[in-house]
């Protein structure tokens, strides 16, 4: 018997869990493939800026170390030590 039109349709669709998963994985995979290349290419060039950033910055502290010292008479030494923090 067919149902009326003023019936409810129960169309169920029975999808099981493992093929729910293996679905998100595959999205997962592709979407991981279009987009770390990028994120690790993003993240080189940040830290790239940041080393140079770092290099400029001990340039000026140093610098203004020299002149401090000149400021003040003092005789700076080299150093054969090496701080590591």
């Amino acid at each position: 018997m067919a149902p009326s039109l003023s019936e409810p349709v129960n169309n169920k669709i029975d999808v099981t869990s493992t093929a729910v998963e293996k679905t998100i994985e595959a999205a997962r995979d592709f979407v991981d493939k279009l987009i770390m290349p990028a994120t690790e290419e993003l993240g080189l060039l940040v830290q790239e800026s940041v080393s140079l950033w770092r290099f400029k910055n001990q340039i000026r502290v140093l610098t203004e170390a020299r002149g401090y010292c000149d400021k003040n008479g003092i005789s700076p030494q080299s150093s054969d030590k090496l701080i590591v923090r």
